[in-house]
């Protein structure tokens, strides 16, 4: 897997990004290309874009016209695929703490804005080192919202960021994986100058939730409500509702 960096500073100080230029170091603008997976299966790519202290984690976003598709992952699972200008995303500010997420609601089919707070993950740095692309990466795991994770940062670039709702390392996390191996994040290329226009801005459109709890709750409600359905147009099957799947599994 190879990661590419442009240097923005390197031709103005003749140095490598972030310590060229004290103006870059403090502010840096550059992009993050992810491959994700959920549910043990593979997911759109994601993007990362970090400037100074806001980022703006998206996927599946489109500027055309919204759309939705049912995609077959396997002989048994479908997944509903919804694009709009927004798409799920993450928008984080570690200098204020505030978290606002985009999500589908499965229930609706509806995108809603979870607001929440920057995470404080209590990480615990291990001693393994390895290379991932150019990059020295090294070990470090955490617990958050009822997963395991595994992540490797990269000291090289050290802007606490990461992928998804991950970060607060001393370093660009490049990789991250749950104990179970049903959540995954690699980072694909990293780039500066950003490899977007994307300008890094909370998500405005959806309905909103005050908090992550509240979201739980009403989605739990929702599903059991079709549970219900479900059941009242077919008499005799079972249905079973689990979340074993789901990206945050506990508050």
């Amino acid at each position: 897997m190879r990661l590419l960096l442009v240097l923005l500073c390197f031709l103005a100080a003749g140095a490598a990004w972030p310590f060229a230029q004290p103006a870059c170091a403090q502010a840096p603008r550059f992009s993050v290309t992810y491959q994700q997976q959920f549910s043990g299966e593979p997911q759109p790519t994601a993007t990362l874009v970090v400037n100074g202290s806001s980022t703006l984690y998206y996927y599946n976003r489109t500027a055309g016209e919204a759309a939705r598709e049912l995609q077959q992952t396997n002989e048994t699972n479908y997944t509903l695929a919804v694009t709009d200008a927004e798409g799920t995303c993450v928008y984080r500010d570690a200098a204020t703490g505030r978290l606002l997420a985009r999500e589908l609601e499965i229930s609706t089919q509806q995108f809603v804005l979870i607001a929440d707070t920057v995470p404080r993950l209590n990480w615990k740095l291990g001693t393994a080192t390895r290379q991932i692309g150019q990059y020295q990466a090294q070990q470090a795991t955490t617990t958050f919202r009822g997963r395991h994770y595994e992540a490797w940062f990269t000291p090289e670039i050290p802007v606490s960021a990461g992928p998804w709702k991950l970060g607060g390392l001393p370093g660009l996390i490049l990789e991250a994986r749950d104990a179970t191996g049903q959540v995954a994040f690699a980072a694909l290329r990293v780039s500066q100058p950003a490899g977007v226009a994307t300008p890094v801005l909370p998500p405005t459109q959806g309905r909103r939730y005050g908090s992550w709890a509240e979201y739980q709750a009403a989605s739990q409600a929702a599903a059991e409500r079709l549970a219900k359905f479900m059941q009242a147009q077919a008499p005799g099957i079972s249905v079973k509702i689990s979340r074993g799947e789901a990206l945050e599994l506990a508050p």
